[in-house]
């Protein structure tokens, strides 16, 4: 018992000790963990600040793909994967990069450590940036991409385009802005062309272009692929369209009115050896057909009188320029018509059936084949001998002379014939009966300028005509006292014949001169380009002139436009081209002349070299010669030009040279014939004021820029943005409001020669 009592003592003293010994040491602190874990999303550049109460040390840290660089631990400012701290109240920082990523989540998780022990408080999610990508296409305009500060105007986000092409141009394109948020790369189709393959993000702009080829010519559409430049697997696709050009087709029609010889009608009036010239633009294997024409049917077959040369700026082109030669053989039967096409390849077989009308007679072709006319060519009639001879009695012609006037007048499109005879009286009392091969049904007279007189002025003009002998015989009064035309060096005017069909049948060039004899104290250039003065008698060529030609009056040209007009004092009555090598007549067409009012105008052609020249021999109204220029081809001859700075001294952040940029075949389409050496730019390149003083041959046309003009007030439109003052009747003041433009000003004579063409240009 005692035993047992002790070692029950005994026991109860031991626990008593171990609970004394338990009470002496510290109690152990587990580590405190937030209940809930923060999660959330957030975008490039932003900060998260997570709030922690830790019961004891700490440790944060972050883990996650791109730790350390996309995201980090803000540490008063320094870039921290890790932080400590001791127990209370803390506020965790975490800031993503600013750099945005496309396809890739960044997630942080915060990680908290105490007592050994680590658990995830946090997590934050970056997002990925979203993919965009935006394609927009240029608008266009009527004859170009429309352009607003010189920049092109877009529109919409589009998926698919279509190249565009406009009148005159061979090149099918289309602008392209391309917005996106990432750099990309464009992988085209092999007959699509850009500017540029690749950009960067934002906002960038290249120009797509067809490789044109005769494969394209039904058209096309295929796919490029606008890939992601450092992902090629992620690509939006653009649908890309060439429409089809095989049958485009774009005429310039062209005056095509020849006289029996086959003398084209000039532009200044007129005939001269020249074929009637036509433009167009087409795909390649065009082909030029001439329907004939006899008043109420077309042949059935084509015309094999008109003879047609066709070709190309650029053989090989699938899309070319054409220029076409059209020029009748001579004609010694009716005036006759016809009818020029010029058809695309898919039409090369068309027949002269097919293109007839036969249930319209008046229309004359189909109305489907409108589109491919050049225009419908005239020709005179042939003349079957004299129509006019003067009368075999001597006692009905006193000091008169009749001769045929050579073709080529200028006043044969106003007198409705070439078949035109000169008449010249030499005293105030000569006399001359006609005789007319056929009967004249009816006269009129014209005035020297060539226009017809009113009924009121007949009867007291100073040229008077009586028919008589059964309308088979005719005289002409002629009285140089009521002649009052001060500019005229001699009194002339003309009469027309007409037939019964009211069509004339001739012409009578009808000049009172005492002297009979032509001539000119001096010959100048009126229009181009070059230098002319009298050819000293030291040279060897004046002496071969003047033996050969029979006429001391010898000139020297050097000119360097392929059209110049002189003045040679008196009108010529006939002019003849001669070489000035063996002397012999030239009538392949290199060197052209035709007469003008008191000058001649010069065509010198494509195919002659610089250095070339010929002899021009000029002839009065009793063909003796008057006068003889030798004429030279100098390309790089100087001499008066149409346009030139006032006062030059003043003149800064401009020039004034020869046109070369892009409305040249504008311009050269408005006005065949125009001589590119009189065309000038003036181009500011400086802000403001954008003002010139220009030397200049006249006012300009309509008293506008050539597309300043409104057709509603027929006016010019007004603030428009080039504007002029005429300063004298040759000095302009040109004044351009805006920057990125080009117009330009048409300066004509008063029968439409047109002496000049002055683009205005302000780039700055």
């Amino acid at each position: 018992m005692k035993t047992f009592y002790w070692k029950s003592v005994l026991a109860l003293l031991g626990v008593a000790a171990l609970a004394s010994s338990c009470d002496d040491k510290e109690e152990t602190v587990q580590p405190v963990f937030p209940a809930e874990m923060v999660k959330k999303t957030v975008q490039a550049g932003e900060s998260v600040e997570i709030p922690l109460s830790p019961n004891m040390d700490w440790e944060a840290s972050i883990t996650g793909e791109g730790a350390g660089n996309y995201f980090w631990l803000d540490d008063a400012g320094l870039k921290e994967n890790k932080i400590s701290g001791a127990a209370g109240d803390v506020v965790i920082k975490v800031t993503f990069s600013e750099n945005e990523e496309l396809d890739v989540n960044r997630v942080c998780t915060v990680n908290l450590t105490m007592g050994g022990q680590t658990q995830a408080v946090a997590e934050i999610t970056r997002l990925a940036l979203e993919r965009s990508f935006e394609i927009h296409t240029g608008s266009a305009s009527e004859f170009d991409f429309a352009k607003e500060n010189g920049a092109y105007i877009y529109g919409e986000s589009v998926s698919a385009a279509e190249l565009i092409t406009f009148s005159g141009r061979t090149e099918y394109a289309i602008p392209v802005k391309v917005i996106s948020n990432y750099a990309w790369t464009v992988a085209l189709p092999d007959w699509i062309e850009a500017d540029k393959n690749e950009g960067e993000a934002g906002s960038e702009e290249i120009l797509l272009k067809a490789k044109l080829s005769e494969a394209l010519a039904a058209g096309k559409t295929e796919t490029a692929k606008f890939l992601d430049a450092s992902n090629p697997d992620i690509a939006v696709e653009f649908e890309i369209t060439l429409p089809a050009f095989a049958d485009r087709m774009e005429v310039d029609a062209t005056e095509l009115t020849f006289n029996a010889e086959g003398q084209r009608l000039m532009p200044t009036g007129g005939y001269a050896d020249s074929p009637g010239i036509a433009y167009a633009l087409a795909a390649k294997g065009a082909v030029v057909k001439a329907l004939g024409w006899d008043g109420e049917w077309h042949d059935t077959e084509f015309a094999s009188w008109i003879d047609i040369a066709i070709s190309s700026d650029s053989e090989n082109a699938a899309l070319q320029n054409l220029t076409v030669e059209i020029r009748p053989q001579a004609n010694t039967g009716d005036e006759r018509f016809a009818d020029i096409f010029i058809f695309p390849a898919s039409l090369a077989g068309i027949k002269a059936t097919d293109i007839c009308n036969e249930n319209d007679p008046n229309c004359g072709f189909k109305e489907e084949y409108t589109r491919y006319c050049i225009g419908r060519l005239s020709q005179g009639a042939g003349v079957k001998g004299d129509f006019i001879t003067l009368s075999d009695n001597p006692d009905d012609v006193y000091m008169a002379t009749l001769e045929k006037a050579a073709s080529g007048g200028w006043y044969e499109s106003k007198l409705g014939t070439d078949n035109i005879y000169t008449l010249t009286y030499s005293d105030k009392w000569a006399d001359a009966v006609l005789v007319f091969s056929e009967e004249v049904a009816s006269y009129k007279v014209f005035d020297y300028d060539a226009m017809p007189l009113g009924d009121s002025e007949v009867d007291s003009y100073w040229l008077t005509f009586t028919l008589f002998g059964n309308n088979l015989k005719g005289r002409a009064t002629m009285d140089p006292d009521k002649f009052t035309n001060q500019f005229a060096d001699r009194p002339e005017s003309f009469i027309v014949l007409y037939g019964a069909d009211e069509k004339a049948k001739a012409g009578l060039y009808c000049i009172y001169d005492e002297t009979s004899s032509g001539g000119s104290d001096g010959i100048s250039i009126v229009y181009g380009n070059g230098t002319v003065e009298p050819m000293s008698q030291s040279s060897d060529l004046y002496w071969f002139i003047n033996s050969e030609f029979s006429t001391s009056n010898i000139y020297e040209a050097t000119v360097s436009s392929p059209y110049v007009t002189f003045n040679t004092g008196a009108t010529p009555a006939n002019c003849k081209i001669y070489s000035d090598t063996d002397g012999n007549p030239i009538t392949d067409g290199s060197f052209e002349v035709e007469g003008a009012m008191n000058g001649i105008t010069v065509y010198i052609s494509e195919s002659v070299a610089s250095g070339k020249g010929c002899i021009i021999v000029l002839k009065d109204a009793n063909m003796v010669n008057f006068a003889a220029i030798h004429l030279i081809y100098d390309n790089a001859a100087t001499g008066s030009a149409p346009f030139s700075f006032a006062y030059p001294d003043y003149v800064s952040g401009a020039t004034l040279e020869k046109y070369t940029g892009p409305l040249m075949s504008e311009i050269k389409g408005f006005f065949y014939g125009v001589d590119e050496n009189n065309i000038y730019e003036l181009k500011y390149t400086r802000e403001f004021p954008a003002m010139a003083m220009v030397n200049c041959p006249c006012e300009p046309v309509n008293g506008a820029a050539w597309n300043n003009w409104d057709d509603a007030t027929e006016g010019p439109i007004a603030n428009y943005w080039l504007t002029y003052e005429m300063m004298s009747s040759t000095q302009i003041l040109v004044d351009m409001a805006e920057v990125g433009k080009s117009d330009y000003f048409v300066f004509a004579s008063a029968s439409w020669d047109v002496l000049g063409v002055l683009v205005c240009t302000r780039t700055n």
